[in-house]
């Protein structure tokens, strides 16, 4: 094989390389998106849920909200003393 040849070879496959590595980034960045909008769609879900949970619950819901800032006033006031 000449050196022409060679070196038209060795182009050829940096090329062919660089270009499998950019699909396969391309690739890689739409699974990530994919993944990002199924993670906003499930956090959206969760929001939903607490939000019908506090209206359908609104005594409920206050009282653990109560218990959770007697609890932590507590935690923090032990805290300051040490």
């Amino acid at each position: 094989m000449s050196t022409t040849m060679k070196s038209a070879q060795e182009k050829f496959n940096k090329v062919d390389t660089f270009q499998k590595f950019k699909d396969k980034a391309s690739e890689m960045g739409e699974e990530i998106s994919q993944k990002a909008h199924d993670v906003k769609d499930k956090a959206l879900d969760i929001q939903e849920n607490i939000a019908s949970y506090v209206n359908e619950n609104p005594v409920k819901t206050a009282g653990f909200a109560l218990l959770a800032g007697v609890v932590l006033g507590l935690i923090f006031k032990k805290s300051k003393k040490a």
